[in-house]
């Protein structure tokens, strides 16, 4: 009997280990995804800011590039890996 606990334990171990394994990689995958959103929100900060300097330009006609900046404003969606756990 006690060879079949210390087998289930060792299974279980493994399992455990798997699981952080798998939570470690999410950890990082989500701090690179983080990372990438905060630098690509400076940037859409900045457009943002040019885009309301341009509301009072409008009846004056706004410039190919001005014109591009008001379309490229948007938002970040950033994306969160969470395989290893289901969260309900």
């Amino acid at each position: 009997m006690s060879i079949n606990n210390w087998n289930e334990g060792r299974k279980s171990r493994k399992s455990e280990n798997q699981i952080i394994v798998s939570i470690t990689e999410d950890f990082k995958s989500n701090l690179k995804s983080l990372k990438n959103s905060l630098e690509n929100i400076s940037a859409l900060i900045e457009t943002h800011g040019l885009v309301i300097e341009y509301a009072g330009q409008i009846d004056n006609g706004l410039t190919k590039s001005m014109e591009e900046d008001i379309i490229s404003t948007g938002f970040i969606k950033t994306r969160i890996f969470d395989e290893t756990i289901e969260i309900p």
